[in-house]
């Protein structure tokens, strides 16, 4: 894995944490994606996750 994917891999860790130590937040995955919500409503979406040999990154 190349420096800026695991880069982008430990940024998407670290918010997906952050979303989540929120009061009433927790982690769903409609259409596949991952996604933190608070009372059915989405307030982050993480996208898929990264697959290890894709070219694929975070975009925030």
């Amino acid at each position: 894995m190349s420096r800026d994917r695991q880069a982008a891999t430990d940024v998407r860790a670290q918010l997906l944490e952050y979303a989540l130590s929120l009061p009433e937040a927790y982690l769903d995955h409609p259409w596949g994606e991952d996604v933190a919500k608070v009372n059915r409503k989405v307030f982050a979406f993480f996208g898929l996750q990264p697959e290890p040999d894709s070219d694929r990154t975070l975009v925030v």
